[in-house]
């Protein structure tokens, strides 16, 4: 399960299981604050993957 984070010149993959960058790089002030959004909304994101996923 994952999400992207697209925009400008950043493309990055982000595991919802480990909350982790898992593909692309992005600046790291930018990755802290992304990964933090993810960790607080996680449950929310992974019941929406599973939607688009059956």
């Amino acid at each position: 399960m994952h999400v992207h984070l697209v925009g400008g010149e950043i493309n990055v993959r982000i595991d919802l299981i480990t909350v982790t960058v898992s593909e692309g790089d992005c600046p790291a002030g930018l990755a802290l604050e992304v990964l933090a959004w993810v960790t607080e909304h996680r449950d929310e994101l992974i019941e929406e993957w599973k939607k688009w996923h059956p």
